[in-house]
């Protein structure tokens, strides 16, 4: 496994149809969080080509396409809250949670935009 960053692998992050990794600024913001949170997380969307991102339904104008966003996997309310705190703690651009995971993106984080799914 090609080690990214201290605790992501390139399989984690990068599209599953091409294999292309995401922006460097994302990945070290990624890892910044992953350090401040302390726990394993688990990614569940890096970067994804147009090809793949349209066979999964994605937004044609995804963040995930510019490789510039990263959904994580959570597993229950309180992993929520802590993860959806530490993100504005930390200023992402872009955040957007469900009841099953939560996205993270890159984005101008003096227009920030935040969302429910």
């Amino acid at each position: 496994m090609t080690q990214v960053s201290k605790n992501f692998t390139a399989a984690e992050i990068a599209c599953s149809h091409c294999h292309k990794l995401p922006k460097p600024e994302l990945i070290a913001k990624l890892q910044q969080f992953r350090d401040a949170y302390g726990k394993p997380m688990k990614i569940t969307s890096g970067y994804r080509c147009k090809e793949h991102n349209a066979a999964i339904g994605g937004a044609p104008n995804s963040k995930h396409v510019l490789g510039e966003a990263v959904d994580i996997a959570c597993v229950d309310s309180a992993e929520r809250y802590q993860l959806l705190k530490l993100a504005f703690q930390l200023g992402w651009g872009g955040i957007a949670y469900s009841k099953t995971f939560l996205h993270l993106d890159i984005r101008d984080s003096s227009a920030p935009a935040s969302w429910v799914y």
